[in-house]
């Protein structure tokens, strides 16, 4: 993948989530204040983390969407800085760390199913929104594992066949698992078969990512190694929060953990890459 065809894919990401967050505030809209203000929205009362399952609240569902809303838009902006302060860095690692940005704008679909169940469509819809979360989850997470690759020193030139291959082993995998078209979680996700098992992937997944970038800090593939590492972490536990807990204080916690997060990794690379 050339430098100017993962810019073009920069500029296409900003301008789809765009588009995706639009729909989202005309979705809250009509939800909230509109057509469907009267209509009753059904949500799981539980939800269910690693095995852990806990009683949320109704006002907790919506804390969730909220937190959604607010996590592709500061994917969003970081994707655009990225876009214009990077746009002649070929790192691989702010590549898929980007890619991984991308992701959490598939959040914004779980607002798709209370709308489809106050609309009157069929379950099928809220399936296949939640293999499309399930799908931007899986994406992400192999990102950013990718990117922990190259801050280890990996050096596989071949950028836009590993996106594919990433994108096709999380189509596979979202494919294949169940999913219950009857029961919902408290983030509006139906529930899947085998839960627990996408939980721990995902969470192995993210500790590799970070035991990548600490392993690069220690081998001194990067100047500023440990900064990009300590961003990582603050990325992750950020997002683990922000996606699994339908709770206020954490959702609240882990949006601020992933902008911090994002906004240190730009600013470190930046200073890194100041005179491209």
């Amino acid at each position: 993948m050339t430098l100017a065809t993962r810019n073009v894919v920069l500029i296409v990401g900003v301008v789809l989530i765009c588009m995706l967050l639009l729909a989202y505030v005309a979705g809250a809209y009509a939800l909230l204040f509109g057509p469907f203000s009267d209509a009753r929205v059904a949500a799981g009362h539980s939800q269910s983390w690693l095995g852990v399952r806990w009683p949320v609240t109704e006002i907790g569902t919506y804390y969730s969407l909220g937190a959604a809303g607010a996590l592709a838009l500061i994917a969003v902006v970081a994707i655009a800085v990225s876009a214009r302060l990077f746009r002649r860095v070929s790192a691989a690692e702010i590549y898929f760390v980007t890619l991984f940005l991308m992701s959490l704008a598939l959040e914004l679909l779980r607002l798709g199913t209370p709308l489809a169940d106050a609309a009157g469509l069929p379950d099928l819809v809220g399936v296949q929104l939640t293999r499309a979360v399930l799908f931007g989850r899986l994406m992400g997470a192999l990102s950013l594992f990718a990117a922990g690759l190259y801050l280890t020193g990996a050096d596989y030139p071949r950028i836009g066949s590993a996106t594919f291959l990433l994108a096709a082993i999380s189509f596979l995998l979202v494919y294949l698992v169940p999913v219950d078209s009857r029961r919902l979680s408290a983030t509006f996700m139906h529930v899947t078969g085998g839960r627990e098992a996408i939980d721990f992937l995902l969470a192995f997944l993210s500790l590799g990512a970070i035991a990548n970038c600490v392993i690069g800090w220690w081998r001194g593939h990067r100047e500023r190694g440990g900064a990009i590492a300590l961003s990582i972490s603050v990325l992750v536990i950020g997002k683990e929060l922000s996606l699994n807990l339908a709770t206020p204080v954490p959702l609240a916690l882990g949006v601020g953990l992933v902008a911090a997060g994002t906004a240190g990794f730009v600013l470190v690379n930046r200073s890194s890459y100041l005179w491209y």
